[in-house]
């Protein structure tokens, strides 16, 4: 059978093949890593930055520096930089946030150790954002949604929002679109995560993506869902 961008043509192919959920790691970074225009456009209206159409997206190495010889090499899920100047790390997580707290909290400190790049001034780093993206598959999370940057607790002021961590909980925007009704653009991006079924991941895609994106994003799930290595992994 043909690929066809058609309801029925996924409705069809969902008998015969179990979508690879896109909150499996490897997963989202095959989908993700590959297709880096629909996830500039993920990141525009999730996060949102502040950017125009037209800006580059780069894929960063996302190996993290070792403070010692013993650490074992880290590294973080999607790395990318935007126009040279907004550096995005963004962390698939299926445990409680509060369990990879403390982990994430080092993987953007030390990625912040890496800014700025080899042939930069380090003056340029006071032009410079970075986001820590947690985007958490954890059924029961108690962590909803939070932005959380350098605080004073005493003087109630925000020091530094260039850097900081952006939590959204999954099952809390698949609840605000399938029992609220909510059709925001962000809303959508993070309920097509979830997405159980190839039907559901087109019917969600489309309302937010050109057709030849969506084309893209289709082709790239059900060749991924076919995968022997990611099925094994799964």
């Amino acid at each position: 059978m043909n690929f066809k961008l058609e309801t029925e043509y996924f409705e069809q192919l969902d008998e015969k093949l179990t979508l690879v959920p896109l909150t499996y790691d490897k997963a989202f970074k095959r989908i993700f890593r590959t297709n880096l225009d629909i996830l500039k456009e993920f990141l525009k209206d999730v996060i949102p930055l502040d950017i125009d159409k037209e800006c580059n997206i780069r894929l960063m190495d996302g190996e993290l520096p070792k403070e010692n010889m013993k650490e074992k090499g880290r590294i973080v899920d999607i790395y990318v930089v935007l126009d040279g100047k907004i550096y995005v790390d963004i962390e698939m997580n299926k445990s409680k946030f509060e369990n990879v707290l403390q982990r994430n909290i080092k993987y953007k400190d030390k990625l912040s150790s890496m800014l700025p790049e080899n042939d930069e001034d380090f003056k340029s780093i006071t032009s410079t954002k970075l986001y820590q993206l947690n985007l958490n598959a954890y059924p029961f999370e108690k962590i909803l949604d939070d932005i959380i940057v350098l605080y004073g607790l005493k003087t109630y002021k925000i020091y530094s929002s260039d850097e900081c961590m952006i939590v959204k909980s999954l099952e809390r925007y698949r609840d605000l679109y399938y029992n609220k009704s909510n059709r925001e653009k962000d809303v959508i991006w993070l309920t097509i995560l979830t997405s159980r079924t190839f039907t559901g991941l087109y019917e969600l895609s489309r309302q937010i993506l050109s057709k030849d994106k969506v084309k893209k994003l289709m082709e790239a799930a059900v060749s991924m869902s076919k995968d022997g290595f990611i099925l094994h992994e799964w």
